[in-house]
């Protein structure tokens, strides 16, 4: 059995995909490791693109569904899990990219005994041509998590970056037993099932944060129109689900973006779907973790004109974190 395996599930995203493995093959050629990969019936050459991949590395695993599973994502991740045989694993999304020696690194620690690793990351604009953070984890030093640490964990991973596919590695039976957990009927409305594997399956394990960021984390440019029901509605709301092993507030703290980045979300989406903004209020207004202050703010913009809206704020969002919308 290798150390560890890398799983990543697609759909639809054939260059970000080709970009990301080929970033991982020199570092896994130098262990003989395995990278997995689910595909939800993508029809964007995705599978013609593995098969050339494929004869660069061998240790490449694809499966694609021949059918689009129903539900969200949830569906194909499990059945990424089920591909691989290896100690731990590390899901991976298909747009983002391994930095160098990261895999050295990482079986380094994992040697150590852990049962989990933190990863950080550094938040690159879509084409990586502009870094907008250093650190997705303002850590200078690694950090070591004894049994009982987990709150601390998911305390490093605020803003929204507990929702991310690359932080967590962990041992892929401890997964696979949380997953076993979840009834069948609550896994297709999860868009964050790894999220709540992941901080299920560290309860009661050590671990360590490296400091050291070993990812290219991608921010798309475009901005899907349900983009603010995922983080003021799902995102919250699949966190609340580990209230029994993780304090209120360090809940809070992981499951609330940044309130300009809230802003921004929210500018688009009204963009987007004008006729929908008495429903991104009702969001707005239903999120128990922001502040007065916040919500007040995203109800100000919402309230604005729409051609206030698209010609004075759009364009300085648009400069800032080059975003675009998805229409």
């Amino acid at each position: 059995m290798n150390k560890l395996g890398i799983y990543i599930p697609t759909r639809n995203r054939r260059d970000d995909l080709e970009k990301c493995i080929r970033h991982f093959i020199p570092q896994l050629k130098k262990y003989g490791l395995s990278i997995y990969i689910s595909d939800n019936n993508s029809t964007d050459g995705t599978e013609e693109a593995l098969k050339v991949l494929k004869k660069e590395y061998r240790n490449i695993f694809y499966k694609r569904n021949r059918n689009k599973l129903g539900g969200t994502y949830a569906s194909n991740l499990i059945n990424l899990l089920g591909m691989g045989d290896t100690e731990f694993a590390w899901i991976f999304g298909d747009d983002d990219i391994v930095k160098e020696h990261a895999i050295d690194t990482i079986l380094k620690h994992l040697e150590g005994g852990c049962d989990f690793l933190q990863i950080n990351a550094e938040v690159w604009n879509d084409s990586f041509s502009k870094k907008f953070e250093d650190l997705k984890i303002h850590a200078r030093n690694d950090v070591a998590y004894s049994k009982g640490d987990h709150a601390a964990v998911l305390s490093q991973a605020k803003s929204g970056y507990a929702g991310f596919m690359g932080s967590i590695i962990t041992r892929t039976r401890y997964l696979r037993s949380e997953l076993r957990k979840i009834k069948d009927d609550d896994l297709a409305q999860k868009e964050f099932l790894h999220t709540t594997l992941f901080f299920r399956a560290i309860v009661g394990r050590t671990g360590m944060l490296i400091a050291q960021p070993l990812i290219k984390y991608h921010t798309r440019s475009t901005v899907p129109n349900f983009a603010l029901k995922t983080w003021l509605v799902s995102f919250p709301a699949e966190l609340k689900e580990l209230s029994s092993a993780y304090p209120d507030e360090v809940l809070k703290a992981a499951g609330t973006l940044p309130t300009i980045n809230l802003i921004g979300i929210a500018c688009i989406n009204k963009l987007q779907n004008p006729q929908e903004t008495d429903t991104y209020k009702a969001y707005v207004r239903s999120n128990s973790n922001l502040g007065v202050p916040a919500k007040a703010a995203l109800l100000s913009m919402l309230d604005l004109p729409d051609a206030f809206v698209h010609y004075v704020i759009y364009p300085v969002i648009k400069r800032s974190r080059d975003l675009t919308m998805e229409l």
